[in-house]
């Protein structure tokens, strides 16, 4: 199943994700609404693109005996990347978020905010964020 998911877009491997939890929520007898909601759906896309970039900086601070300068400069540079999604959030432009896109393409810039996704791109690159969607700010 997971090498299926590693060969489809983003779009397919967003719908499979979103397809097991469904099952596995179903499957357990739990009220499964929320996974219909758009907003929610939203906020998957959102995790799932941080968290792409996150696991690909993890892998670049992981290895054998790695510089303590190459690791400052990657978190560093990782901010970096924080502050320009940020700004391509505002802008609607959102090329190294591939989710995200999909999910703006798909349903109403009413649902899909990017105000609200910028403001917590903001809160991470600051360090006082929390994790996605308990933030109070919903």
């Amino acid at each position: 199943m997971r090498v299926k998911m590693q060969e489809e877009t983003c779009t397919g491997e967003l719908t499979a994700y979103h397809c097991i939890i469904h099952q596995f929520v179903d499957s357990k007898g739990t009220d499964s609404t929320v996974l219909r909601d758009e907003k929610w759906k939203c906020e998957l896309a959102f995790l799932a693109d941080i968290t792409a970039h996150l696991s690909a900086l993890k892998l670049q601070l992981q290895g054998r005996d790695p510089m303590i300068t190459d690791m400052y400069d990657a978190v560093k540079a990782f901010q970096v990347k924080l502050l320009s999604w940020e700004k391509q959030k505002h802008q609607s432009n959102l090329p190294h978020i591939p989710c995200c896109q999909v999910m703006l393409n798909q349903v109403a810039t009413t649902l899909f905010i990017n105000t609200h996704f910028a403001d917590k791109l903001s809160a991470r690159r600051r360090g006082n964020g929390t994790c996605a969607g308990s933030d109070g700010a919903d």
